[in-house]
């Protein structure tokens, strides 16, 4: 079910106008009739909610705001991120095996196995550290020792 169904159902429902629910949400009644028609009547293009008003519709609809969520399956967010917040960005790295750090062990490659991890990271493959011999330098058993 699409966000604009949801909301118009709620409010038939629970025989709401437009202006009443907008008041329930805190938001404007444009907004509301916008979300209803699922596009900017000015542009065409969709409406994306915050997720800000999404807990707001939420709260007003008396439901959590991951039972919104579940119930819309056409759900985009507006993340309304800080400026200084950045997504990361990632790249495969191909995970070769393991690595001894004690007692010695047998090197079986693994071609197959990709880890994803930072961008920023300068390495050309990576490996799983087996032993304690490195706890010194703060690798541990079981951690991902990316090599140049």
């Amino acid at each position: 079910m699409k966000i604009c169904q949801i909301i118009k159902e709620y409010r038939e429902n629970h025989k709401l106008s437009q202006r009443q629910f907008a008041l329930q949400c805190n938001v404007s009644n444009g907004y509301i009739s916008m979300l209803e028609e699922g596009k900017n009547p000015k542009t065409g293009e969709a409406i994306i909610p915050s997720l800000a008003t999404l807990k707001k519709l939420s709260s007003a609809m008396n439901i959590s705001l991951n039972e919104l969520l579940h119930k819309a399956d056409d759900m985009q967010i507006s993340l309304d991120l800080p400026s200084n917040i950045f997504p990361i960005q990632k790249k495969k790295f191909r995970m070769l095996g393991e690595i001894a750090c004690g007692k010695p062990i047998f090197a079986d490659e693994d071609h197959e196995t990709y880890i994803s991890a930072s961008a920023s990271i300068d390495a050309d493959f990576c490996l799983t550290a087996k032993g304690d011999s490195m706890i010194g330098a703060r690798i541990h058993d079981g951690d991902i020792v990316f090599i140049k």
